[in-house]
């Protein structure tokens, strides 16, 4: 096929943007059994098309590719990702919304292309409508925003991570890369970000309000009694005080329960799967820690995985 026209590199750039947040990019070690890009370019037969790296760019590549070579696949591979990312981001508290589902068949008519499925008035029913914040919060812009090669760096160094043997070191690697995670978001990270052992304290501010982060990377999940102890930590500081418990490997069943069921929680659960979604770009760290007060202020939730 000839090179692609004008429009046409418009109109799927737009449409790369609106699916950008729908499906995380690849598999992550710490995120197994997640639907990917990757893999709906695999089910279609793409997976040559799927070139990798940075997100955005592969993206608009894949699916240029499959206009260009393969068009009869175009369509089934639009209504994979979209399927899976309805799926993907409802468990995620980010429903898909009628205004982003009809942005899109805009892009596709502009394509001369219209997808039945999509257009069908039962399924745009029922779907929440979702305003114009709700719908930027979900997409990326047709361009790289700032900061994203800097959140990729991120990934690669936190992907290395889960291959290191020294445990000290290892520690000492991940503070760094959460002291660069909360700084590209803004949240003022503490000077005093440091190892203790297999831990790492420090502190942020989000939204008029100071945290307290522990992060662990331990052999084991975190129990209830290391939540008891790092809430009665946050609690010593003042009233207004909250915290982040950041375990890589995540929380045992009996503690989530245990500490779901006292007294008001007063810090958030954050495990690895959470961070390498955050890496990927799917959530913002802002994101992420709206959506986690959002499940703690209405279902007490202190635990709830982004994914």
């Amino acid at each position: 096929m000839a090179q692609l026209k004008l429009h046409e590199t418009q109109a799927i750039s737009e449409l790369a943007g609106l699916l950008y947040g729908y499906l995380p990019a690849s598999a992550h070690p710490l995120a197994r059994g997640t639907f990917t890009l990757a893999d709906a370019a695999e089910r279609h037969g793409l997976r040559n098309y799927w070139v990798g790296g940075s997100k955005f760019p592969a993206l608009v590549r894949l699916l240029e590719d499959a206009w260009r070579f393969e068009p009869a696949r175009f369509e089934p591979l639009l209504l994979t990702i979209v399927g899976e990312g309805i799926k993907y981001r409802a468990k995620g508290g980010r429903p898909v919304t009628r205004r982003e589902i009809e942005a899109m068949n805009d892009q596709l008519t502009l394509l001369g292309l219209r997808i039945p499925d999509l257009a069908d008035a039962r399924f745009l029913e029922s779907l929440p409508h979702g305003g114009p914040e709700q719908t930027q919060a979900d997409r990326r812009p047709s361009t790289p925003v700032a900061g994203q090669a800097d959140l990729l760096k991120l990934k690669a160094r936190f992907v290395a991570l889960t291959t290191a043997t020294d445990a000290q070191q290892r520690g000492y690697e991940l503070q760094i890369v959460l002291a660069d995670l909360f700084a590209l978001e803004e949240l003022a990270p503490s000077d005093s970000f440091r190892v203790v052992g297999e831990e790492i304290d420090g502190s942020f501010e989000f939204e008029g309000n100071t945290y307290l982060l522990e992060a662990r990377w331990r052999a084991r999940p975190a129990t209830a009694s290391d939540l008891y102890a790092f809430q009665e930590k946050v609690e010593r500081k003042s009233r207004w005080t909250r915290g982040v418990f950041l375990s890589v490997n995540g929380f045992s069943k009996d503690a989530v329960e245990a500490f779901s069921k006292g007294k008001a929680s007063s810090i958030l659960g954050m495990d690895g799967r959470d961070l390498a979604v955050i890496l990927e770009g799917v959530y913002s760290l802002r994101e992420a820690l709206r959506t986690k007060l959002r499940a703690l202020g209405k279902l007490g939730a202190f635990f709830r995985p982004l994914d």
